[in-house]
Formats: structure tokens, sequence, C-alpha cells
């Protein structure tokens, strides 16, 4: 099993239910919780060290630029807060709602998503290294021009998903469920199960361009 490196946070963080997240803000050693943020946060360029976000709500927020080192976010709906350009270290999303989140040109590394709704998420021409995704939902998610490295999909649902010229030096996803999914003539040194092997043989098929004769 691949093991990302944990989050390094403190025991003892600073307990705060509001908070006024400007552009280039920095937050050390916070935890915010059951905190519903309001109107939608625009604001470029936080910095967050060693903070717990627990039943956070920041739906539809522009956060473009965010960085996260020792950061792990719990419950909460983060659906479609644009995270573009953003670097996530050491970082855990533990049952968050992700639908339609843009994480477009982001950098991952060491970072686990655990029961996490990530439909329609954007995940274009980010960077993946040491990533565990782990009992999460991906339907019609875009992952296309993504690089891989160390990275797991385990019990994950993959349907309709993207992955058109990804470049992998290790991915597996032998222990999901994956249908209708697109990109696999990007995908060497991915791990299939023998299973996978025949439920996308005909949309490898199809993306190279052989005609299947009826019998």
């Amino acid at each position: 099993t691949m093991n990302p490196k944990k989050p390094n946070i403190s025991t003892e963080l600073e307990a705060m239910t509001v908070i006024d997240l400007q552009e280039e803000a920095e937050l050390v050693g916070l935890e915010l919780y059951d905190a519903v943020l309001g109107n939608p946060i625009h604001a470029q360029n936080i910095n967050v060290s060693g903070c717990k976000f627990n039943n956070v709500d920041i739906y539809e927020s522009r956060l473009q630029k965010f960085r996260a080192n020792d950061f792990i976010a719990e419950r909460g709906d983060m659906s479609v807060v644009n995270y573009s350009n953003s670097t996530f270290i050491r970082s855990e999303f533990i049952s968050i709602r992700l639908t339609g989140t843009n994480f477009t040109q982001t950098t991952f590394l060491d970072v686990v998503f655990s029961s996490c709704k990530l439909n329609m998420a954007n995940f274009r021409y980010s960077k993946f290294k040491r990533v565990l995704f782990v009992d999460c939902e991906i339907s019609e998610a875009d992952f296309s021009g993504s690089s891989f490295e160390l990275v797991v999909f385990e019990n994950c649902t993959i349907e309709k998903v993207r992955f058109e010229q990804c470049t992998v030096k290790s991915l597996d996803v032998s222990e999901s469920q994956i249908s209708d999914t697109f990109g696999w003539l990007s995908m060497k040194n991915v791990t299939i199960s023998p299973v996978q092997l025949i439920e996308i043989s005909p949309l490898i098929a199809q993306e190279i361009g052989l005609q299947i004769r009826d019998i």
C-alpha cells in the first residue's frame, strides 16, 4: 500500500467559527469549525499551514493560488470552489463534497481524498505524487493532461472520467470500479485488474480506431 506522508498538525489549535478570509491571508495553527462563510469568498494567494477545516461550507468560493501545507478538511461543502493553480502538501480531504470543484493546474503532494464526492471535478493539467483516493465517488471528472506518480484509487467508483494525454509513472486503479472512462491510450504504467481489462478492452479498441465486426 502506498502511504502519503501525514499532515503535521498540533493538538492545540486555536478554534474559530468565524473568519474573514482576505487576499494573501496567512492562516497558521487554526481549527475552523461549523463555519458557513456566507457569501462566496473571492481571495487569491491564501496560505494555510497546520490547520483544520471541520464542517466548513465555502461553496462557490474563488480561492485561486491557494497554498496548503499540513492541512485537514473534514466534512463540509467545497463544491464549485475555484482552487486553480493551487498547491496541497501533506493534506487530507475527508468526507468533503467537491462536486464541480476546479483544481486545474494544481499540485498534490502527499494528499489523501477519503470518502469524497468528486463528481464533475476538474483536475486538468494537475500533478499528483503520492496521492491516495479511497472510497470516493468520481463521475464525469476530468484529469486530462495530468501527471501521476505513486497514485492509487482504492475502492472508488470511477465513471465517465477523462484521462486523455496524461503522463503516468505509477497509477493503480485495480481496486476500483471503472466504467465509460476515456484516455486509455495515454495510460501506460497503469495497474488494472483482469476483470477491468475485459471491461475496458472495447474502449481501447474504439480509441485506436478498430472496427469490430458483428458476429
